[in-house]
């Protein structure tokens, strides 16, 4: 057997199995007919259920597919994606996302790229996402609508301004669950202002022992009843002054200026 048809042999093979990987196979589960230009639903290779506008059995046109993290939308041809989703639905319910992502190991949806993340209650995070944790410079706009900028880290915390790993700074959590602004060391508050979006304010000096941190003095305010662990903690810090404050909604956004 000459050169020349070995190499076409080779070539024809390589072409075949190309065509066979590049098409994914899809399941007709739904819809007046799989074959026509109409909406049904087909699941795929990995188990995955698609639902929107299919052609010839497979997507092609707006559709849905839902991962563990929610459903998402795109624009789908031929039976792929085109580009990343058009929006999806993630973490709690009501929450959805618009922007980059990828797909990981156990074939689910990560935010991954620029995007934006928009919370239930109206608030919002713009920033660079990587393995669904925001990273970078970006922005956080709480449910009141002040825009707050600086520089995500630590999977969620925002540095307003200042040294907020060593040194004096003003940090936010996400979307305002908690507010810090004092003196940092390694990354903890260690002396300053504490805020969650639990209704709890603690104002004084922390200390850590080993790897857990205490609140040692200050004033310790609760917007509810005080439990069993609030007395236990007044009970072994005589320094912290505990102070039920049960008709105030404590804001974390209140204290940030």
């Amino acid at each position: 057997m000459n050169r020349k048809l070995i190499c076409i042999l080779i070539l024809s093979l390589f072409l075949f199995s190309y065509g066979n990987c590049a098409t994914v196979p899809w399941k007709c589960v739904s819809g007046e007919t799989c074959n026509a230009i109409k909406e049904g639903s087909v699941i795929s290779q990995y188990g995955h259920t698609y639902h929107g506008e299919l052609k010839n059995g497979i997507p092609d046109g707006v559709g849905s597919v839902e991962f563990g993290s929610g459903r998402w939308y795109n624009i789908y041809i031929n039976g792929y994606a085109l580009g990343s989703p058009i929006h999806g639905s993630v973490g709690n319910p009501g929450d959805r996302y618009e922007g980059g992502v990828g797909i990981d190991k156990h074939e689910d949806i990560q935010l991954n790229g620029k995007g934006t993340l928009f919370y239930k209650d109206g608030s919002k995070i713009e920033t660079t996402w990587k393995e669904n944790k925001p990273e970078g410079k970006g922005k956080i706009t709480p449910a009141n609508g002040q825009s707050l900028e600086g520089n995500f880290y630590d999977g969620g915390w925002i540095c307003l301004t200042g040294d907020c790993k060593n040194g004096s700074g003003k940090r936010i959590y996400k979307n305002c669950a908690a507010f810090e602004k004092g003196t940092f060391v390694k990354g903890e508050l260690m002396k300053g202002l504490y805020v969650s979006d639990e209704s709890e304010l603690m104002d004084g000096e922390w200390r850590m022992d080993g790897k857990f941190k205490r609140f040692t003095s200050g004033i310790y305010k609760i917007g509810r009843q005080m439990n069993s662990l609030d007395r236990l903690r007044q009970k072994d810090s005589p320094k912290v002054q505990y102070v039920e404050v049960s008709k105030e909604t404590i804001q974390c956004a209140e204290h940030i200026n």
